[in-house]
């Protein structure tokens, strides 16, 4: 069914049991899972709601940032807000104790090696999750022969987390998570955003959608469907 999706074939017995699932964990059963949804105002929203509906003093962090950064190429949060209790995920890696991507939940603050810290409960244990560096790249045309080569023009510092709720489709892209529920709000708007959506469930009984699945929320790129017929 997920690639009956993904190149726009899906039927209509297929559109009929994704929307099977529509409205699970009304009850409130399901405040454990994360939500996808199309755009970032929709998560600040939902992230902002449910950060101030936790007791408890609120920290925040501002990242340094240093050099030639535009805001788009942010790799986090330039003010990061958090309180105990609060779900957030983890954005760089850290060998075997977490990835890019996993969602964990923060127990306290305080400082780790001297330098501030954010306790965060994950799946491999309480860990204690310090700043990051990010370099940021620029790709110049290699005087010494063909292709190019990376050029560091900044940095950017600032803890590799980020309040997890709620996140955009685009940013779960190869993440997968027990259950999610999906918030298409007005509709997809981009090319394989149902399929990215719906393939970052585990099974269809960790999905749950807000409102129905439309055959308009299908969207193929003509271009990929002229490829894969080529091949």
């Amino acid at each position: 069914m997920l690639n009956r999706i993904r190149n726009a074939t899906a039927t209509r017995t297929d559109i009929d049991k994704l929307n099977s699932r529509v409205d699970y964990g009304k009850d409130g059963s399901w405040s454990d899972a994360v939500i996808l949804t199309t755009t970032n105002r929709s998560v600040t929203d939902i992230n902002r709601q449910r950060l101030d509906s936790l007791a408890g003093e609120s920290r925040e962090y501002f990242a340094e940032i240093r050099g030639n950064v535009k805001d788009a190429t942010y790799p986090a949060d330039a003010e990061l807000r958090l309180r105990k209790s609060a779900r957030v995920l983890l954005l760089q890696n850290n060998g075997r104790l977490w990835a890019n991507g996993t969602v964990g939940t923060g127990i306290g603050f305080g400082k780790h090696n001297g330098e501030d810290a954010v306790r965060v409960e994950l799946p491999s244990g309480p860990h204690w999750i310090r700043r990051h560096t990010w370099d940021v790249i620029r790709y110049m045309p290699n005087s010494n022969g063909p292709g190019l080569r990376e050029e560091v023009v900044g940095t950017f510092r600032q803890f590799p987390l980020k309040l997890a709720w709620a996140i955009t489709i685009h940013r779960s892209q190869g993440m997968t998570f027990d259950r999610i529920i999906v918030d298409l709000d007005r509709g997809t708007f981009d090319h394989g955003q149902l399929y990215v959506a719906l393939s970052r469930s585990r099974s269809l009984d960790g999905l749950s959608l807000k409102c129905p699945v439309r055959p308009s929320d299908l969207k193929y790129h003509q271009r990929v469907r002229c490829f894969e017929q080529q091949r």
